[in-house]
């Protein structure tokens, strides 16, 4: 009898876990929806660039990134997409952040070596390293900053359309629009015990049945599932800069730089001119009644077009770094400004595992700012999930937990602020 594997949502999750179970030829037919072609609006991964780097403050992590990083470096197709620019982070003020770096580059030294890091403990030492483009910066005189000349960025809609190319090599179904828009489960009339097998309704009124469901949708998640704040929606801005031909080439070859106290900025994209940059310090959701439960209130995603601007604060921010680091383009307009929706856990575990209640859909969440990484490899963890083969330490980390005995983190984005965006200036304070 053929099965049918159906995946929701063609983001990170849904198409790496398309890619690795369509090459198992685990199921005789696999069908990917969303309600966008790909690269969605929808997926956080919709974006220039995302960075690509190592350091995790939880060891497994750092080794599942390693062994990321070696598939952005050698294979097709996401390889052709990958820039190993390095990564320069500025020691942080933050006490959370400090714990998180000083854990974090501890265990790369571990794992890689002493030559795996380049400190740099003074303003002196960080702008001879980089005179080409921080030789003006007024750095503070305590200003210190680690490099990872292995760290690196890929263009991430290229990388998705990428994975989505691969998948159709290998015998996948999209289904777009209207045809693949998820509206909702479908639980069967059963009163055989807890849990059901369950199908999916589309927003055409269509009903899809399989044998295995993987619910990828990232964000918006809460809109369809209650997950008791088990996942939050949260917005992050981000904002560019246009340059010139002759100015993409005096700074195309520059390092990420990444100051968690302020913002980070990303190369030059070869193809647009823009600079990428995002701002630390405020992260925001947007709380509002759910359609599926009018009593409950959680944080959704607003639509792509509500918002095309940020923060005033997120504004602030982006222009102090550039006075720091880049005094000469400080006084550019930003411009394609928007936020981008990530579904965060409180202990920025992803969350994989089966969705209580169903004996056949499995849920792929909880990105927490820094799944894009994976894009190459995650996919092979979910279908293991699915088979029953997943270790048991990644099924700890990743299991759907008792919100009462929820573990904290070693906060890698540091003390962030959690402001509703309908309460917030959208105009930079003078």
């Amino acid at each position: 009898m053929s099965k049918t594997g159906l995946i929701v949502g063609c983001g990170v999750f849904g198409l790496s876990a398309a890619v690795e179970l369509a090459k198992q030829h685990a199921f005789d037919k696999i069908i990917a929806i969303d309600a966008e072609t790909v690269p969605s609006s929808l997926s956080a991964a919709n974006d220039l660039n995302k960075i690509i780097r190592p350091e995790y403050a939880d060891i497994k992590y750092m080794k599942l990134a390693i062994e990321a990083m070696d598939s952005w470096r050698s294979k097709a197709p996401v390889s052709s997409t990958y820039h190993e620019c390095g990564r320069l982070s500025i020691n942080s003020k933050d006490p959370n952040r400090c714990q998180f770096d000083a854990v974090s580059q501890a265990n790369l030294r571990k794992l890689l070596g002493e030559t795996a890091l380049v400190d740099l403990n003074t303003p002196d030492e960080i702008r001879q390293k980089f005179p080409a483009f921080l030789s003006n910066a007024p750095l503070n005189e305590d200003t210190s900053a680690v490099f990872n000349e292995h760290a690196g960025y890929a263009s991430a809609s290229d990388a998705l359309v990428w994975m989505e190319s691969e998948a159709k090599k290998f015998g996948v179904e999209f289904r777009y629009g209207k045809c693949g828009s998820f509206k909702r489960f479908v639980f069967p009339n059963t009163n055989s015990g807890s849990t059901a097998s369950v199908a999916v309704e589309i927003e055409d009124g269509s009903i899809i049945q399989a044998d295995t469901i993987l619910l990828a949708i990232g964000a918006y998640m809460n809109a369809y599932i209650h997950t008791d704040r088990r996942v939050i929606a949260k917005g992050l801005p981000v904002a560019h800069m246009q340059l010139t031909e002759a100015e993409y080439n005096h700074y195309r070859n520059m390092p990420i730089i990444f100051d968690p106290d302020m913002a980070y900025i990303f190369p030059p994209d070869p193809k647009t001119k823009l600079l990428k940059f995002s701002s630390a310090g405020y992260e925001y959701v947007y709380n509002t009644r759910t359609r599926y439960d009018e009593s409950i209130i959680t944080s959704l995603p607003t639509t792509p077009s509500q918002y095309t601007e940020i923060p005033g604060y997120a504004k602030e921010s982006i222009y102090r770094f550039l006075r720091m680091y880049l005094p000469e383009l400080a006084d550019r307009p930003l411009e394609k400004c928007k936020i981008c929706w990530i579904s965060d856990t409180s202990d920025s575990e992803f969350l994989v595992d089966k969705l209580p209640g169903t004996e056949n859909v499995f849920i792929a969440n909880g990105d927490s700012g820094h799944a894009f990484k994976f894009l190459p490899n995650i996919g092979k963890y979910i279908a293991q999930k699915i088979h029953g083969t997943l270790s048991t330490e990644w099924q700890e980390a990743w299991k759907w937990k008792n919100m009462d005995n929820h573990t904290t983190e070693v906060k890698w984005r540091g003390s962030q602020s959690l402001v509703d965006l309908k309460d917030v200036s959208f105009t930079p304070n003078n």
